[in-house]
């Protein structure tokens, strides 16, 4: 089974929706061959912001009216449906994605996601402004009808191979849904056997870039109509050799049916498990616990990752008579409130079923109760972080928070209370109302990993810098503010203590600062100064250079390392395929590790003005190769390792990282392994959600702990995930809403910082090396168990 792309079983109504888009991806087949003929056989995806939906409806009505089929998510979105897939797959499958550009739209969480999925997916796009001032439908549709004519068979095509691929994924990856006759010859023409036919221009590009679900569906096709036609060969042959031709074709096609049944049965169980944690999570548990668990199996990643399955489910933490002491805290002698809170009125959630609401005191989530449990919402996106279960929910007659909102009760028509943690692992620092960027760490250990230190500065759009002392998880300082339009990375040398470089915008350019406290106690106001840019530098990222003297500056396909004294280039590295540097940091080590747009990766070794390009190690998953599309946005260096995350992390499995060791530096006591080896670079699979417990489709944030045994990165869903420094999958802890933009390891490593886009810092208690282990895990999920059963909750 491919573990990666295995997925929860859809619904029935899912399935009809997810048939529906594939058939509209199938209807333009025909239209590829000819570019004039059958324009209206595909659709049209409109982004646009609810607030300015009268705009939009122009634009769809004059769309309609043109012949051209239209998907907006009021209109072709049956109830009940999951408002984030849908919308994803539409983009997948569409010809064209019109994005109704506003302040409202560029404010708007939503239409950002639509935008990046559109951009993951390669989909054409146009670009319409609507907001009151710039709104004109007769240069809108000027626009969209350039866009709509220029959109290429191959574009049609490839919506095609993408919504097929999905398709395929969704339903456990099986050979029967793999593509055949001609549809794969039209697809192996248009884009190669392994999704990598060049274009014929100079730089040697993709001819259209793919999805690594995608790369992966045209790969397993070819190979499965490769073997096929070996087995048609064989039998061939198997008929002229007298009386072996009937043994020899049935042993062989016996085989491929074995393979194919272990497949589905290894798929059909995973996403049984899944419904049956949400069915009866105590029943679940108590099968998980009989399943095989001896010390081998017990290493394995698929045990740990089912018991990390388990561990996912958020089931009741206390539950009595609702009378007892222990539940006074708790406000549960009203009545339910049905009223939807003003934060989530307007957005489309959340589901007409809920019967009960209750926002969290600090007004970062809701809770809404429903007959199958209750989602916790991000009051801010109305996206569901977790759902809790274990209970009768068609009993509960109230719901309350505690006072810092870390723990929700219900009270039951049966005189019982049942409480339940939402923030066992986060918890808030302060809502600080600032739009955070990026962070860095100082204070760390010399000569160790990056992303861990004494403190963490953590920059604001606006420019602000505000400290927190890692340690005591408090915040030391917020009131510098570097001379920016729109703040945008910073970053620290490994070594550094007190300096920091911030780059963004002033007045239209890219401007450089550089910010020294002088010693330490960085809660006094540090010292400030301008760095000499080079021209066309981008304002991201940044890589300071041990030592701090030199600092590496993005700039277009190319590394510019200046000194920062008197600003002069020291040497410049170029990529020659022109792709554009994305992510870049330093290790004490003085080497740099870039990752480019479209997910290509790079080593500058220490003191080289050339980058080294690492091939895929033939023993890991990271044979895949790059992932396309995957471009990297963050990097934490441990050891000889470096971690890249960024587009695709974790939902379309594009994290990579770099090693000098073939076997991936394996354990979790590999890095001082790691430190001695001096192969040549590979690159590996990277972080990995195998557990499902994240939809993020973006990270920007990573980090290494201070003794270099794992990682942390921030996902765009507000998760912080772990992992082992062998990429053994972590706890994922989503527990407070908003996009993750730093993360940053306290220097014991006990817990890591953490800062949203949507202005919160918090912190995570980052895992002991046993919750790495199968064994560990088992005992955690046998402890759930028998604390429900001392609760009542179980037999």
């Amino acid at each position: 089974m491919d573990w990666l792309s295995a997925r929860v079983r859809p619904s029935r109504r899912r399935r009809r929706v997810t048939t529906r888009l594939a058939h509209k991806g199938r209807m333009c087949r025909e239209a590829c061959g000819q570019a004039g003929e059958g324009r209206t056989m595909g659709y049209v995806f409109v982004s646009y912001s609810r607030k300015e939906s009268a705009a939009a409806d122009r634009i769809i009505d004059w769309l309609e009216r043109s012949g051209i089929a239209v998907w907006r998510d009021t209109a072709s979105m049956p109830a009940g449906v999951s408002w984030k897939r849908q919308v994803a797959d539409a983009i997948r499958g569409a010809d064209l994605v019109v994005m109704c550009v506003s302040p409202l739209w560029n404010g708007s969480k939503a239409c950002r996601d639509e935008e990046d999925w559109a951009r993951y997916y390669h989909r054409p796009q146009a670009r319409v402004p609507v907001d009151a001032a710039r709104f004109d439908l007769t240069r809108a549709a000027a626009v969209i009808g350039a866009a709509w004519a220029a959109v290429s068979p191959t574009d049609r095509l490839a919506a095609e191979l993408e919504t097929a691929a999905g398709d395929w994924a969704n339903h456990g990856s099986r050979s029967r849904d793999l593509a055949r006759g001609r549809a794969l010859r039209s697809y192996r023409r248009a884009f190669g056997t392994r999704g990598d036919r060049i274009d014929g221009s100079r730089d040697n590009r993709p001819a259209h870039p793919l999805t690594p679900v995608a790369v992966r569906y045209l790969r397993q096709s070819a190979r499965h109509r490769a073997i096929m036609r070996v087995f048609a060969v064989l039998a061939t042959v198997a008929l002229v050799c007298a009386g072996l031709s009937g043994v020899t074709f049935a042993t062989r096609m016996r085989q491929i049916q074995r393979t194919d049944a272990e497949w589905a049965t290894d798929s059909r169980q995973w996403n049984e498990l899944r419904a049956a944690l949400q069915d009866d999570p105590y029943k679940a548990m108590e099968t998980v616990l009989d399943d095989p668990h001896d010390e081998a199996t017990m290493r394995g990643t698929m045990y740990v990752t089912k018991m990390r399955t388990v561990l996912g489910i958020h089931v009741p933490d206390d539950h009595g008579d609702a009378t007892d002491p222990r539940f006074a805290a708790y406000s549960l002698d009203g009545k339910l409130d049905a009223t939807v809170p003003g934060a989530l009125a307007g957005t489309g959630m959340p589901s007409a079923k809920a019967r009960g609401y209750a926002a969290s005191p600090d007004g970062l989530t809701v809770a809404a109760l429903a007959d199958d449990g209750i989602r916790i919402l991000d009051a801010a996106r109305s996206g569901t972080m977790m759902t809790l279960v274990g209970v009768d929910f068609t009993k509960v007659v109230a719901m309350a928070w505690d006072n810092d909102g870390s723990t929700l009760a219900v009270r039951s028509s049966d005189g019982t209370a049942t409480v339940w943690k939402v923030r066992g692992r986060a918890t808030i620092v302060r809502n600080t109302g600032s739009w955070f960027m990026d962070g860095t760490a100082l204070g760390g250990v010399t000569g160790g990993p990056s992303g861990a230190g004494t403190h963490a500065v953590l920059l604001a759009r606006d420019g602000r810098l505000t400290v927190v002392d890692t340690a005591q998880g408090r915040i030391v300082s917020s009131a510098l503010r570097v001379p920016l339009d729109v703040g945008v990375a910073i970053a620290a040398a490994p070594d550094a203590t007190d300096t920091v470089y911030v780059s963004g915008t002033r007045d239209g350019a890219t401007a450089l600062y550089r910010i020294a406290w002088g010693s330490d106690d960085l809660s006094a106001g540090g010292n400030t100064t301008q760095i000499a840019v080079p021209d066309g530098c981008a304002p991201t990222p940044v890589a300071v250079l041990p030592g701090g003297g030199q600092v590496a500056l993005a700039c277009g396909s190319q590394i510019d390392v200046i000194d920062v004294d008197d600003g002069d280039p020291d040497r410049a590295i170029v990529d020659k395929s022109g792709a554009t540097v994305t992510a870049a940091r330093a290790d004490a080590q003085g080497r740099l590790f870039v990752g480019f747009d479209g997910g290509a990766l790079a080593v500058v070794e220490a003191g080289a003005d050339s980058f080294t390009y690492p091939g895929a190690a033939s023993s890991d998953a990271g044979g895949l190769g790059y992932c396309l599309g995957g471009t990297a946005r963050a990097v934490a260096v441990s050891g000889s390792k470096a971690l890249f995350v960024g587009d695709g992390t974790t939902a379309q499995a594009c994290s990579r990282d770099l090693s000098r060791s073939e076997e991936g530096d394996g354990g979790a006591g590999g890095v001082t392994k790691a430190l001695r080896d001096d192969g040549p670079w590979t690159m590996h699979m990277g972080m990995t959600d195998l557990a499902g417990l994240s939809g993020s489709h973006q990270s920007r944030a990573a980090a290494a702990a201070p003794d270099g045994s794992s990682f942390a990165a921030g996902l765009s869903d507000g998760s912080v995930m772990f992992s082992r420094y062998d990429m053994q999958p972590g706890p994922v802890v989503r527990e407070v809403p908003g996009e993750v933009r730093a993360v940053v390891y306290a220097s014991d490593g006990s817990h890591v910082v953490a800062a949203t886009r949507d202005w919160v810092i918090f912190t995570v208690d980052a895992p002991d090396a046993g919750e790495y282990e199968g064994d560990a895990l088992r005992r955690q999920v046998q402890e759930r168990l028998d604390r429900a059963r001392k609760l009542g909750l179980a037999e």
